[in-house]
């Protein structure tokens, strides 16, 4: 049943990275050439432009799994016996779904004014040391659910560091 309830959640957060992606590549050529044009106040509307659309997509997205589960459950074809589960697991890791999309803008947007270190170590720490860290310690401390709150709890810690970098 765990593996069944990952495999959902993995497979439902291709549609989060579609649209983030989507959003973030778009928004970074536009800023790209406002940031070398050193119109700063262009490159401040296509932010808010790119957040307000990544935001609403992404709590969209949120709402639809939380809200109707049996959604993914029809869509990856989960067997009634292992829905209770599944639908627990992916309530639960959806909430990550909006930082991924804040995440990813702040990836690119960082790319796009040149400053790719910064840019690298947030994709690092978001996609792989603060979920596996976060997943060892919460684990032990809450069972099985220590899993999905991981993977939220990776995005929080990754928001509140690129809220002090901007």
């Amino acid at each position: 049943r765990s593996l069944v309830a990952f495999s959902v959640c993995d497979n439902s957060s291709v549609l989060i990275y579609m649209f983030a992606i989507g959003i973030s590549q778009s928004m970074s050529l536009i800023i790209s050439v406002y940031y070398q044009e050193e119109d700063y106040s262009g490159v401040e509307y296509v932010v808010k432009k790119a957040l307000k659309i990544a935001l609403v997509s992404s709590i969209a997205l949120v709402l639809i799994f939380t809200l109707i589960p049996q959604t993914a459950l029809t869509l990856y074809s989960v067997p009634d016996q292992a829905a209770m589960p599944v639908v627990n697991a992916l309530r639960i890791f959806m909430l990550s779904f909006v930082g991924v999309a804040v995440t990813f803008l702040f990836t690119f947007y960082a790319q796009a004014i040149k400053r790719n270190k910064l840019s690298l170590s947030t994709s690092i720490i978001e996609g792989f040391i603060a979920p596996i860290g976060l997943l060892f310690i919460l684990t032990a401390l809450i069972g099985s659910n220590g899993i999905w709150i991981s993977f939220v709890g990776a995005e929080i810690e990754i928001g509140r560091a690129v809220q002090q970098e901007c």
